[in-house]
């Protein structure tokens, strides 16, 4: 995976270890999942039900059929909200939401990583939070 813009030394290591974990238990990751209309109608499709790690749960699915693979290409993707939130709300929502499992995927409730705001909104959190570190090392 490649990180668009400069993120923090704590994200480096936290993707790093993330990634680490993820692939090596041979999940597929994000919008970039590909099967055949036969598969995809015998697992179901995704499960409509979640509002977070519907890629897990298809990827488990499609594991149960048979191979399923995991293409070695890297791609890129923003940092803006590793830049944005703090190391404790990253990793305290994550730790939630991997101990709360399915019932934490199916409710909004405490996914403000995912849900809270907008582009907008984000960026406007985020020039505030570099207004305030470039303030205080002044």
């Amino acid at each position: 995976m490649i990180i668009g813009g400069t993120i923090p030394l704590w994200a480096k290591i936290f993707l790093k270890v993330f990634c680490a974990i993820y692939f090596a238990l041979n999940l597929g990751a994000g919008a970039f999942l590909f099967t055949t209309r036969k598969n995809f109608h015998a697992i179901g499709g995704f499960d409509e039900s979640l509002f977070i790690g519907e890629e897990i749960y298809f990827s488990l699915a499609l594991r149960k059929l048979g191979r399923f693979r995991i293409l070695p290409e890297p791609i890129v993707t923003s940092g803006r909200k590793l830049r944005m939130y703090s190391a404790g709300e990253i990793l305290g929502n994550s730790l939630r939401v991997i101990l709360g499992g399915p019932r934490a995927a199916r409710s909004r409730d405490g996914l403000f990583l995912w849900y809270d705001g907008n582009a907008k909104q984000d960026r406007h959190r985020l020039d505030e939070k570099l207004a305030h570190r470039n303030r205080r090392n002044s």
